[in-house]
């Protein structure tokens, strides 16, 4: 499904409340004072989690299930991997609509350069109970080969503390029943808090937990134009959205998904009318 004709949307949102200390990096900090390692901040001095990073990790959850299921790069390619591990490698001769057709199952949802992400993940900003308690942490150098610290490489890092609460939401356009299945289970999870997100996760930094989750969704029926102009107005009341409860998502889109990869079959590798995703 192309995003040339609107047709349906995916509301997923909630609130990511960090069950550990968080840490999104800003790079080396050019201060005469202050820690070697903040944190990213917005114009008001806050922390935010970057949508990139959240759409990352989601990216990356979904590609090791849809590996687990069917490990081929027209299921999932591999972006960083080599040129016969991308999905499309020479896109010029295509049409849009057989690039989408083409594309492996992951980037026909999270884009590619050729192709339109149909997934968008805002900035996860800070919600009204911040009152600027950043956490600042000691870390030293480690020598690989005696196992011990470095003489004068000791460091510090600013952190984000547990229980911060972040506002999260994902917006999903022109889905399948199939992919709507997908994201779903792509952010289960995050409902479980089992998804790490930011830097120093070895050390038991950045683990979230999406709490408060609402879904909604709209789909476009052309017999019914009333609602289809009440959602463009903006009127959010259930008479215009679905919200998506947990047994519809699993007895409607999880067992569409299941449909789906049921009768799937490899594309035979990827074209060469093809190239790697972002």
């Amino acid at each position: 499904m192309l995003l040339d004709v609107f047709q349906n949307r995916l509301v997923y949102s909630g609130v990511l409340v960090c069950e550990t200390a968080l840490r999104v990096g800003a790079g080396r900090s050019s201060e005469p004072i202050g820690t070697d390692l903040p944190v990213i901040k917005d114009t008001q001095g806050r922390p935010f989690i970057p949508g990139s990073s959240l759409k990352g990790v989601l990216r990356t959850r979904v590609e090791s299930f849809v590996r687990a299921v069917h490990n081929d790069p027209t299921a999932a390619c591999n972006p960083v991997g080599p040129e016969t591990e991308w999905c499309i490698r020479r896109p010029d001769d295509l049409s849009d609509r057989d690039i989408d057709e083409q594309s492996c199952l992951v980037c026909q949802i999270f884009g590619s350069p050729w192709l339109a992400s149909k997934v968008q993940v805002r900035d996860a900003l800070m919600g009204d109970l911040w009152f600027g308690q950043y956490q600042v942490r000691d870390g030293v150098a480690i020598n690989r080969d005696t196992q011990t610290a470095e003489d004068r490489l000791k460091y510090d890092y600013e952190v984000v503390p547990a229980q911060s609460r972040f506002d999260f939401k994902l917006i999903a356009e022109n889905l399948t029943d199939a992919q709507v299945g997908m994201l779903c289970m792509g952010l289960r999870p995050f409902e479980r808090g089992e998804i790490g997100v930011g830097g120093f996760r070895s050390r038991g930094l950045g683990t979230v937990r999406l709490q408060e989750v609402e879904r909604k969704f709209f789909a476009v029926n052309r017999d019914d134009l009333d609602r289809l102009f009440r959602f463009l107005d903006g009127d959010a009341s259930p008479e215009v959205w679905e919200t998506l409860s947990d047994d519809v998502i699993r007895h409607k889109y999880v067992k569409a998904l299941r449909d789906f990869f049921h009768d799937w079959k490899p594309q035979g590798g990827a074209s060469d009318a093809q190239a790697t995703p972002e």
